[in-house]
């Protein structure tokens, strides 16, 4: 199914290329990603549309991107974390433009879609038990179904409002395909995203603790996008 684009999903691709663009700026080189994961996932997504996924992942990363001023007292509580976070939406978003170019130079597919094996194969439980932040995270022998419950309760409307957007803004979409391309998005991210240097300007501020905020943010940021994944799949708790 072709992807009508709306004036709201072209505006989405358009801020996260000026963010994509600043962040390019900051770093001070050309930047390149997402064209390896895409090739991945689309080996991964049989019979889906990959054009709905990549806008579904573009339209999803626009939701999430930080794209506020960070707050003084914020930065000097938790340092580096924000410039985290948008270090992992920017490239889930730069993975969602690779997948709109193997969209054009794939033919639609009559089969029904299903995850390929190694997404199928993909232990979701463990999204939940990396995860930081949730009432209990880090307790030994918790649940990983109590762990989705309550990452589902702490995303709260920003679950529905996701969900809803996808179904407004890309109508007839395989919401479960999307969610698949989530994912193995954030699956993917996770093993890089922590082995990224930060920004020069952030290495050259004093403390090995921004440092780390920036990486373990980056990384449950990537377990986010997974997560967020695994319930458009399956919303149920």
């Amino acid at each position: 199914m072709a992807v009508t684009l709306t004036e709201h999903l072209k505006a989405s691709r358009e801020g996260m290329q000026r963010e994509f663009d600043a962040f390019q700026r900051a770093a001070g080189r050309r930047i390149s990603y997402g064209t390896i994961v895409a090739q991945w996932l689309a080996g991964q997504l049989p019979g889906a549309d990959l054009g709905e996924v990549a806008w579904g992942i573009i339209l999803v990363s626009a939701m999430l991107f930080p794209a506020d001023p960070v707050p003084v007292a914020e930065e000097r509580a938790h340092p580096g974390r924000r410039a985290g976070q948008r270090l992992t939406i920017i490239l889930a978003d730069r993975v969602g433009e690779a997948l709109l170019e193997a969209a054009v130079a794939t033919r639609p597919s009559s089969r029904p879609f299903e995850a390929g094996p190694e997404l199928a194969q993909f232990d979701v439980s463990g999204i939940y038990t990396e995860a930081t932040g949730l009432p209990s995270s880090g307790v030994p022998g918790t649940d990983p179904a109590v762990l989705r419950r309550e990452f589902h309760q702490a995303m709260g409307d920003d679950l529905i409002k996701i969900r809803q957007s996808l179904e407004t803004e890309l109508p007839g979409a395989n919401r479960a395909a999307i969610g698949w391309g989530l994912t193995g998005t954030g699956s993917r991210l996770l093993l890089e995203v922590g082995q990224l240097d930060p920004p020069r300007r952030l290495r050259l501020r004093a403390g090995a603790r921004r440092r780390e905020n920036y990486r373990s943010s980056a990384m449950n940021s990537a377990l986010s996008l997974a997560s967020l994944g695994d319930y458009l799949v399956d919303p149920t708790t």
